[in-house]
């Protein structure tokens, strides 16, 4: 072994990888949390980047199920689920997105859609029957025969001579007779669009402006031919996917004409009809609360025309951890990586590779002493000296502690503080387990910040490290999980020397190496929410303003009074009240900047939201990330006056999520609001 490699340097594989590939790495963890994927009915997939849509996706490809048929693996599939065509179109790969770049008719722009939807129309067929053909050719007829495609040339001309001539394609296919001019007169079509939206040409023909299609009946007309020529099984089902959804979003940004883009899909969707089921693939910004449907005022209905999954909230920690579902994913994700890797496997028993290499998560008493070298340090973690007022006798106590138990010492001061030290002077604890040692809740509520405020006094970084940190730093997203791995990864890269090297031995990560490649991964997200594509300025500065408020509040509270301010709670009705800060709000939830969340109110009857940092970003702005007390009560009045204090205003809450810079309004909110309250 020369050079030890990165097992995680490429982050994102779903679009770079060969179908061989995919199925080593592919872990089929989702697929049970994602089924109806797999049966009829129309499913809206959502999910922040990274979190695994696109490999779900996939498995709807024919290229995979041949994949998957060729490693002799069997299919992830349920096979009571797999009898299925998959097709589908990616709306950036494609070339659906240039649609903003020119319109088609620049004196009509209402037109665009209808070209667009015709686009999708000829794309998406095209797909089914390029599909229906590549799983009738592979594994000698066995797939084929597993999901009922009957594909001899006879039938399949047939097929296609009757095809050609329905009313949907007003005489476009006209004259065609085989299965392969059908294919390549859809593939011209497709080609000629891609032409004209590159500028390749100035004008599309007329035959195209002359038989534009209706939108989605051409696809479900396919699927009905398919059956009525016995091409597929009656039984068996067509889904389409579209991926990358959201790029729909910044294309109507391009070119401002509406939502209409993605009416266009909605309206797919609102035809309801069970010959043909949709999947969409898209980040939760992108998917309005009401969508409507192409040429009507009617809005998609959940549970009617579709059925929503949302990634994230299968794999976001719950407040029972027993419930949790991502370690089990990140460490099957893990493995696989490892098993492509240079890097063997250390088959330890009891001990998966994940925990060989991170070890555990300090207890909190060794993260302390990593935070207190010298007594000088000990000490200036107690703030006793600096008051005159402490009975002396809490003084030389707590400074004793302070030498032998640095955490402890801290907790004890905490407890006193809360408990008025004066009237406790005569009751100093004589022997351990001290008070506040022998109360399991108020220490573990306060643990976090009594660390947190331990490495602030010495002007330390807070140390992570681990798997309990790595997953929980992860928030239960597979990117961010991967991009703390490779970062951690590079940092033991450069810090191994060459004797580190000569065996192709997994390695056991040290704690600082650890902490270090964690704080790099941490920034580079922060850094990510304006310079990653389509990011957004506004949303960053009003994360640093909030997590650099978080930091000082949780730092300057000795009495460890409030440890769940590392979050902040909002009631839904003053939300509703002000609509642009509840879209603010909810779009830095929608690109994962906060996790937000509903949470049970301590008023009886009051209904709350309650949001927190990305776990990922706690490193950057060294604040815990573990929730185990009430987020901080705020009005809607608090949050505006954070955006004003991060230089928000009415404009930068509408270009949120647009990647468009608003312009300035030297810092002042317009939002009608009054009263603010103060921190």
């Amino acid at each position: 072994m020369s050079q030890p490699t990165n097992p995680f340097h490429e982050l994102y594989l779903t679009e770079s990888i060969t179908s061989e590939s995919f199925v080593k790495l592919f872990s089929p963890f989702l697929v049970r949390h994602a089924l109806a994927l797999f049966q009829p009915g129309n499913v809206i997939l959502k999910g922040l980047p990274g979190s695994g849509k696109s490999m779900l996706l996939n498995l709807l490809k024919p290229e995979l199920r041949l994949a998957y048929a060729k490693a002799g693996e069997p299919f992830p599939v349920p096979k009571n689920f797999s009898r299925f065509i998959g097709a589908g179109i990616n709306l950036n790969r494609s070339g659906a997105v240039d649609f903003g770049q020119q319109p088609v008719e620049r004196d009509n722009l209402e037109t665009t859609p209808l070209y667009f939807g015709d686009f999708l129309n000829y794309s998406i067929v095209f797909d089914i029957l390029q599909s229906v053909k590549t799983l009738s050719k592979a594994g000698g007829g066995e797939i084929a025969e597993e999901i009922g495609i009957h594909f001899d040339s006879e039938r399949i001309d047939n097929f296609a001579s009757h095809f050609a001539q329905d009313d949907c394609w007003f005489g476009y296919l006209d004259g065609t007779q085989t299965f392969e001019e059908l294919m390549a007169r859809l593939k011209k079509r497709v080609t000629t669009y891609r032409s004209f939206l590159n500028h390749n040409s100035p004008s599309l023909p007329s035959i195209i402006k002359k038989t534009k299609t209706g939108i989605g009946i051409p696809v479900y007309t396919t699927a009905q031919y398919l059956r009525d020529f016995d091409v597929i099984d009656p039984n068996v089902d067509v889904f389409v996917r579209i991926d990358q959804y959201e790029e729909l979003v910044w294309l109507d940004a391009a070119k401002p004409i509406g939502e209409v883009f993605q009416s266009v899909v909605h309206r797919l969707l609102g035809l309801r009809d069970a010959r043909v089921s949709y999947r969409i693939g898209t980040r939760q910004f992108a998917w309005a609360e009401k969508a409507t449907m192409f040429g009507t005022t009617a809005f998609l209905e959940n549970e009617r025309n579709l059925k929503e999954i949302n990634i994230d909230e299968v794999l976001q920690r719950k407040e029972n951890r027993r419930t949790w579902t991502f370690p089990a994913f990140a460490e099957e994700i893990f493995k696989r990586r490892i098993a492509l890797s240079q890097y063997q496997s250390t088959q330890v028993s009891g001990m998966t590779d994940l925990e060989w290499v991170f070890g555990r998560t300090l207890v909190p008493e060794k993260k302390a002493s990593e935070y207190v070298k010298t007594k000088e340090a000990k000490l200036r973690v107690i703030y006793v000296d600096k008051e005159n007022e402490w009975p002396k006798a809490w003084k030389r106590f707590l400074e004793k502690l302070a030498e032998a138990d640095v955490l402890s010492a801290r907790l004890g001061e905490a407890w006193a503080r809360q408990r008025n030290k004066e009237n406790i002077v005569h009751r100093i604890p004589r022997k351990r387990p001290y008070v506040w040692e022998t109360k399991p809740w108020w220490r573990k509520e306060r643990i976090q910040q009594a660390l947190m405020q331990i490495a602030s006094r010495n002007q330390q970084q807070l140390v992570w490290s681990g798997v309990d940190d790595v997953l929980g730093l992860s928030g239960g997203n597979i990117l961010a999980f991967l991009s703390l791995c490779q970062h951690i990864w590079d940092v033991w890269i450069r810090d191994s020397h060459d004797d580190r090297w000569r065996e192709p031995v997994l390695p056991k990560i040290d704690v600082q190496i650890q902490s270090i490649g964690i704080q790099e991964a941490s920034k580079e997200w922060y850094e990510k929410i304006a310079k990653a594509e389509h990011g957004d300025a506004m949303r960053q500065r009003f994360i640093r303003h909030l997590g650099s408020l978080m930091y000082q509040r949780l730092v300057s509270d000795w009495p460890m009074s409030n440890p769940g301010h590392n979050g902040f709670s909002v009631i839904l009705d003053d939300l509703d009240r002000e609509p642009e800060v509840r879209k603010f709000l909810r779009e830095a939830t929608d690109f994962g900047d906060l996790f937000g969340s509903r949470h049970t109110s301590k008023t009886k009857g009051e209904k709350r939201w309650k949001w927190y940092l990305n776990p990922i970003l706690s490193p950057y702005f060294n604040v815990p990330y573990v929730h185990t007390k009430e987020p901080r009560y705020v009005s809607i009045t608090d949050v505006a006056e954070w955006m004003e204090n991060a230089k928000l205003n009415l404009e930068s809450t509408k270009a949120a999520g647009t990647g468009k810079e608003p312009q300035p309004n030297n810092g002042q909110m317009r939002l009608p609001l009054e009263g603010h309250s103060r921190d």
